[in-house]
């Protein structure tokens, strides 16, 4: 995917820095790896109507936004992207795609979980 071409936040700007930096990036992906880039990701997980608008123009077929915690996909140009790292498991991978990860996490049952993925990331330090 993309991500535009110089991390700038894409609310307030102009149309045409706006297209530059979004159908910009898209062009210079594509034309560089020669396949078709379809997925975008909003610097800053940021965006507003007009960058949302953009993005479709351009010919993305899906966008991600930073979380805000309601695990709400409004639409496929909305979709609230879920971190994967080295020390994500498929619990807590599952937990994320379903949305709950973040309210479980904040319980005492979430805390015993985050313990034991901090155990056993320390644990793969030290190997």
């Amino acid at each position: 995917g993309s991500h535009t071409k110089t991390h700038r936040e894409l609310p307030g700007l102009d149309s045409e820095a706006l297209h530059d930096e979004i159908a910009g990036s898209r062009e210079e992906l594509q034309e560089k790896l020669g396949v078709k880039v379809e997925s975008f990701a909003y610097p800053r997980g940021l965006y507003d109507h007009r960058a949302k608008a953009a993005v479709r123009q351009a010919g993305y077929s899906r966008a991600v936004v930073t979380p805000r915690g309601s695990g709400h996909q409004a639409d496929r140009f909305t979709i609230e992207r879920v971190g994967v790292y080295g020390h994500t498991g498929p619990t807590e991978f599952t937990l994320k795609v379903l949305g709950i990860y973040s309210q479980i996490k904040r319980t005492s049952v979430g805390a015993r979980v985050s313990a034991a993925r901090d155990a056993r990331r320390t644990n793969a330090e030290r190997r």
